[in-house]
């Protein structure tokens, strides 16, 4: 019998994220994932070039030197080596120790992906994080506008609309999502830079967006709580 706490966070995956999940492990190996909930991990994260390294490391799962990093950030090898020991401190990142050049050791993701719970955070470092990631997109669309048509193939600036799902369907919309990425991963692609190729960023949300008046959380006839 419960205690009327939390329920286990086991319970609380559905089966379209549990088969994702073992679909990840087949394909590329054992995930491992950090978590981050601690407030002072969250205000150390809520720095934009901190968040393009976090970015880089965990979506190619290859070392990286400080120098490597700062070029792609436009800040001085000595300024990224700073970010990058804050990055270490809170678990996020982890130097390569069998490196042959310890003067300017390599920098790896400390997992497979982060599982950030700002729940106590507080409003502001929440803000923080969601205005520098919706501040990157907007970078990236007012950059993409300058480009040639021909190098816009493929891109999709914004895609916005309304779906009117159960819990149960988002579920399986997010999944889908990722299991398409993982259909590439069994296709033989791997996440790394190659010729023809161009880095594309994705931002995904689905998120509840009731009508004036009307409760996020649908009745079982789906018309909400008066």
């Amino acid at each position: 019998m419960g205690d009327g706490g939390p329920e286990p966070a086991e319970s609380l995956i559905s089966d379209a994220r549990r088969r994702v999940e073992e679909r990840a492990e087949r394909l590329l190996g054992p995930q491992r994932v950090v978590k981050i909930n601690d407030p002072r991990a969250l205000r150390a994260l809520a720095h934009e070039a901190r968040q393009r390294v976090i970015e880089v490391l965990y979506a190619e799962q290859h070392a990286r030197t400080a120098t490597e990093l700062a070029q792609m950030t436009g800040l001085t090898p000595s300024a990224m080596s700073y970010h990058l020991r804050a990055l270490e401190k809170w678990g996020v990142v982890e130097r390569v120790v069998d490196s042959d050049d310890a003067r300017n050791r390599p920098w790896r993701a400390a997992g497979t992906s982060v599982q950030i719970d700002t729940s106590e955070a507080g409003e502001t470092v929440r803000d923080v994080m969601a205005d520098q990631m919706l501040g990157a997109l907007h970078q990236r669309i007012r950059a993409h506008r300058s480009r040639p048509a021909a190098d816009r193939v493929g891109s999709v600036t914004l895609s916005a609309g309304d779906l009117w799902l159960t819990p149960d369907q988002a579920e399986r919309l997010s999944a889908w999502l990722e299991n398409a990425i993982l259909d590439e991963h069994e296709s033989g692609w791997r996440n790394e830079p190659a010729p023809g190729r161009v880095r594309m960023a994705f931002l995904w949300s689905l998120l509840p967006d009731p009508l004036p008046g009307q409760s996020p959380n649908p009745t079982s006839d789906g018309t909400g709580s008066a």
